[in-house]
């Protein structure tokens, strides 16, 4: 190759032959053939106390070498011509051309594509700094500034509409608050976020709450790798799990409280949270005491709500048409008479009207409209009492039959009508007190018995 810059008595043209950077020193051949040894380089600013700017030549680059001290000094580098075979300083990727870079250079002899030393889309009034290995740190003319490892490595500053971008395959963020992870990994994709309550957990990585989310299955199966002491990166191919048939949840929570399991136990999570593509979620909470918890289900379409004790003795369901409950008492699960529940359980619907219901061991009562009209009952019997109209209808045909051994007192200010096939009373004593209509509609027998019949 032609030399543009032919050496003379105090500076010579040399190629840098070998660079050792712990001493700071490299050796060069001129291009007259002289051997020079412990050559050193200049810095910028800096390069004593660990502060200022630090660069090294380059292995086969050509320096311009000042030996007028009598000590060798490499005061700069020459740029090589670009060729096809040359890679070059550029802002685009390092490792394969680019043709729809605009090149206007103004040489078109020979092999070479640009200027002498020109990157490939470097345009006049950018600052390069650039390895081998791809690396870019680019503050451009046009007000753009770069920070680059890989295309999927990188972030973009740029005064065009204010914007900060960032690219990047893999993302991990790491405070003293949260550890955030967004991982691509052999076909998976998942984030992954830990909270800390207080910087003493956060130094000993112990999360309050874990989230997951994507491929939920996978991140987990890949955490469980990664607590053996690998990264989801340096997994090796024999080590990485299995990852099975999508489960399709997207999000999962855990969270757990500061209390320390004995050495060798796992963490229990006091809650965990999951939903699924469809949106279906699932939610189960462990009382701090460990007696009790409970599981909550629901969907798009309606609500699954299940209270689950520990040991599965009682449980209440709820959905969208019924509340079921089955309590019964602690240690043994074999009772199931309502009689023998060991709790009261209070509910009120909002609506119209205000209904409340409860029960205990020996009562329960279902109280409508704030006591108005109510049923209770107990050991000694039933208590209706009704507000408005009493309406008594056996329908397609039924019969009606009301048996009594003690007195039967019937009340009512308002309407009293009983329609029925067959309608019977066989009681001892029974009155009738109406001070509206009382209506008997029995399209068969009617019959009434009892040694004294009052009617008012």
């Amino acid at each position: 190759m032609y030399n543009n810059y032919p050496s003379d008595g105090s500076k010579k043209i040399c190629t840098v032959t070998a660079v050792d950077i712990t001493r700071k020193v490299c050796k060069c051949i001129s291009d007259l053939g002289e051997l020079l040894s412990d050559v050193r380089w200049l810095t910028p600013t800096g390069g004593n106390d660990g502060s200022g700017s630090s660069t090294n030549p380059v292995e086969n680059s050509r320096v311009l070498v000042d030996i007028s001290s009598g000590f060798p000094f490499i005061l700069g580098s020459i740029p090589n011509e670009s060729t096809d075979t040359v890679r070059r300083p550029n802002v685009g990727r390092q490792d394969i051309d680019e043709p729809q870079i605009a090149d206007y250079t103004t040489i078109t002899t020979g092999d070479l594509i640009r200027g002498p030393g020109t990157p490939r889309d470097q345009r006049v009034g950018d600052i390069l700094n650039t390895t081998d290995g791809g690396a870019v740190q680019g503050v451009l003319s046009s007000g753009t500034v770069i920070n680059k490892a890989s295309p999927l490595s990188q972030i973009i500053c740029s005064r065009y509409g204010d914007i900060v971008r960032i690219v990047s395959r893999n993302y991990e963020h790491f405070t003293e608050v949260d550890k955030e992870q967004k991982v691509s990994i052999r076909g998976s994709l998942y984030t992954k976020e830990e909270l800390y309550r207080d910087p003493t957990l956060s130094r000993a990585e112990t999360p309050n709450v874990v989230q997951y989310s994507g491929n939920v299955q996978a991140a987990e199966l890949i955490a469980a790798v990664e607590a053996t002491g690998y990264t989801y990166a340096s997994i090796p191919v024999a080590d990485f799990p299995t990852i099975p048939a999508d489960d399709f949840i997207t999000n999962k929570e855990y969270v757990f409280n500061d209390d320390v399991p004995a050495e060798g136990e796992p963490r229990i999570p006091v809650s965990t949270f999951t939903r699924d593509i469809e949106g279906a979620c699932v939610q189960k909470i462990q009382t701090t005491d460990g007696l009790t918890f409970s599981d909550y289900s629901w969907t798009n379409s309606l609500e699954d709500i299940t209270f689950t004790t520990v040991d599965d003795v009682s449980t209440q369901h709820q959905d969208a048409l019924s509340v079921t409950s089955d309590v019964r008492k602690v240690g043994d699960s074999s009772i199931s008479d309502s009689s023998q529940v060991a709790t009261e359980h209070r509910k009120r619907v909002l609506g119209g009207i205000k209904t409340n219901w409860w029960m205990n061991e020996t009562e329960f009562q279902w109280d409508v409209n704030e006591g108005g009209t109510f049923i209770k009952g107990d050991a000694n019997g039933v208590v209706i009492n009704v507000e408005g109209n009493v309406v008594i209808t056996c329908s397609s045909g039924g019969n009606l039959t009301v048996t009594n051994t003690g007195n039967t007192d019937i009340t009512t200010v308002g309407t009293l009508e009983v329609t029925a096939a067959d309608t019977i009373f066989d009681l001892d004593n029974c009155t009738f007190n109406t001070s509206g209509t009382t209506t008997f509609n029995s399209s068969g027998n009617f019959s009434v018995t009892a040694p004294i019949i009052a009617l008012n």
